[in-house]
């Protein structure tokens, strides 16, 4: 079974790739690209005011996003927090996508997909690594994170609101290092 199947499966419709090097959002939309023949959109932001932005609005216009890969350090230190919040607010699973293991760049030789701490043996302008990390995503996704996101499905049907309040600040602490 492919990606694109298991996407399907999740119902994931759209997906934001957020990261202020405009490369990594350009590699990152290019593996996905292949996703489009298969209805599943992919758009890209550079900072975590426009990703949020973004959020906001398509949820508003009920074009919302389903998934959400967010780098951490952006205009500060946790503007990806910002991203996550912004995501679970309204409904998308959101995964922060962050490089480690660095010395002179906070672009390392490896990456870590959080909450799962997951490692991906490479960069984020390599196509090889967002594969790796889409599929590791999904994998969490379909096993440990399916309570959390049929939850959050269920308070969005039923609620019809976008989810605030302190569980949700509880939810944002799981991507915390």
């Amino acid at each position: 079974m492919g990606i694109e199947t298991k996407l399907k499966e999740l119902g994931i419709k759209k997906i934001l790739v957020v990261d202020d090097t405009p490369k990594h959002v350009q590699t990152a939309l290019s593996y996905l690209k292949q996703l489009e023949q298969y209805s599943i959109q992919t758009e890209g932001a550079t900072s975590a005011k426009e990703a949020k932005e973004k959020i906001k609005e398509s949820y508003a216009k009920d074009q919302k996003y389903d998934l959400v890969l967010s780098d951490l350090q952006m205009e500060q230190l946790e503007s990806g927090l910002e991203v996550v919040r912004e995501g679970l607010k309204h409904f998308a699973d959101c995964f922060i996508v962050t490089g480690r293991c660095y010395k002179d760049s906070h672009h390392g030789p490896t990456t870590t997909l959080m909450p799962t701490q997951e490692v991906v043996s490479g960069r984020k302008d390599q196509e090889k690594v967002w594969e790796a990390l889409l599929k590791k995503a999904v994998h969490y996704m379909e096993g440990k994170g399916k309570s959390i996101r049929l939850s959050l499905k269920k308070y969005g049907k039923y609620v019809g609101i976008p989810f605030e309040g302190p569980s949700l600040d509880i939810m944002v602490r799981m991507y915390k290092l």
